[in-house]
């Protein structure tokens, strides 16, 4: 698991890696402990004996995606540094030039994979926030609420890794076809956040939203 404490200083330096993408990473994890802590308060209160074992199954998800995330935030670091690397490749010749655009192609490609995992990852986490809204202790739903607007920010944070890299790639074909990804990606993950708002205003009442 990601060490916080080092990642925030390391984040928090001049250094362009960690970067977005990681933060990403480790919004999508403080996401998915909240919906651990609602899942493991729901278990133990009377009257949800009958879910029991959904909210532990919840709870196994929930680890999962935690050290999945902190896996992607390292490896979205890396990702950066290799096009950095590539960056840095000798272009003197001809075939130099070409095995360092290759290069920096592929490496930006890499870029381009690891905030889209991110993003997929946490819009998991934005599915399980729905379910709580609904099974979970209603005192909690402010909770669940809280990690389904984290995913959400997490997800479109993620999703400006992968535009900014889609523009310094030439492979014109490659990059509509992510584009119109993103495109149908979003409208699903903005659905999602519809429908916890309308939840939640249910639960709290209108007069106390913004």
């Amino acid at each position: 698991m990601i060490d916080l404490n080092r990642f925030i200083v390391d984040l928090a330096s001049d250094s362009p890696a960690p970067g977005g993408g990681a933060a990403s990473a480790v919004t999508g994890i403080v996401a998915v402990s909240l919906c651990s802590m609602v899942s493991g308060l729901s278990m133990k209160k009377k009257g949800y004996e009958e879910k029991k074992r959904e909210f532990e199954s919840i709870l196994a998800e929930c680890t999962d995606i935690r050290n999945e995330l902190s896996d992607l935030a390292e490896l979205d670091t890396a990702a950066f540094n290799g096009i950095m690397e590539s960056r840095r490749l000798p272009r003197s010749t001809e075939e130099e030039k070409k095995r360092r655009d290759k290069a920096i192609a592929n490496a930006t490609k890499s870029a381009i994979s690891s905030p889209w995992r991110i993003a997929a990852t946490c819009r998991r986490v934005a599915a399980i926030s729905l379910r709580l809204l609904d099974m979970g202790l209603p005192g909690a739903i402010t909770d669940a609420g809280a990690s389904l607007n984290m995913a959400v920010s997490a997800i479109e944070s993620s999703l400006l890794n992968v535009s900014i890299n889609l523009k310094y790639m030439n492979d014109k074909e490659y990059v509509e076809s992510e584009k119109m990804k993103i495109r149908i990606f979003m409208e699903d993950v903005n659905l999602m956040k519809k429908q916890g708002e309308g939840r939640i205003v249910s639960s709290i009442g209108k007069e106390f939203m913004w």
